[in-house]
């Protein structure tokens, strides 16, 4: 197996070792080294000495918000999760428009069992989001769509899918939820149970 390059496709990963021999403090070594572990699921859980040695030279920017977004998956993977939960809290300052970054906070937050402060993130993004796309819907004149799939952050027992979408049906059926044209999006060859898309 040829061995894992980093982001300058001319240095391998015993490059950037060797040059983390020499010189152990390099910013831009270390980033390369932690970005390029941290994306691979194999060697992710060493990308951390090296993501936090970048980070701690305080050099602010993309690559920054980048590193701390890796540092975050690194430290959920290695089951640090009040570690992750910090990283995620300053990603969260950084970055608050992004869904995707809150529900991991969320998720972290779940993990240590602070259920308020979990149960505040994920009400206040989905009610962002569903302002979002009242506003949407109105400019276009159409309902609003619920984008119905998995989601991996938040899944956490085998057929949650399936109870999600019991509850969906359930809260439509009580007026819970507004009217909008829901979009189940399941391939066929990613659904353990087909019976369910009769349902």
């Amino acid at each position: 197996m040829s061995e894992p390059h980093s982001t300058d496709s001319s240095e391998t990963l015993r490059d950037l070792y060797a040059r983390h021999q020499r010189d152990p403090d390099d910013y831009e070594t270390n980033h390369k080294l932690g970005m390029l572990l941290s994306g691979i699921r194999k060697f992710q859980i060493h990308a951390e000495p090296f993501l936090l040695r970048a980070l701690s030279q305080g050099i602010k920017g993309h690559e920054s918000v980048l590193m701390l977004d890796r540092l975050s998956q690194v430290l959920v993977t290695k089951g640090q999760f009040s570690e992750a939960e910090e990283v995620l809290s300053q990603l969260v300052a950084l970055q608050p428009a992004i869904p995707e970054i809150r529900f991991r906070w969320g998720d972290a937050l779940f993990r240590l069992g602070r259920l308020d402060e979990c149960s505040q993130v994920y009400h206040d993004m989905i009610s962002r989001m569903l302002e979002a796309a009242r506003v949407s819907s109105q400019r276009r004149g159409e309902p609003i769509a619920h984008l119905l799939a998995p989601y991996r952050v938040i899944a956490r027992f085998f057929g949650e899918t399936a109870a999600k979408l019991d509850l969906y049906l359930k809260a439509r059926g009580l007026g819970l939820i507004d009217d909008a044209q829901p979009v189940l999006l399941a391939p066929a060859n990613a659904v353990a149970n087909p019976a369910l898309f009769g349902y």
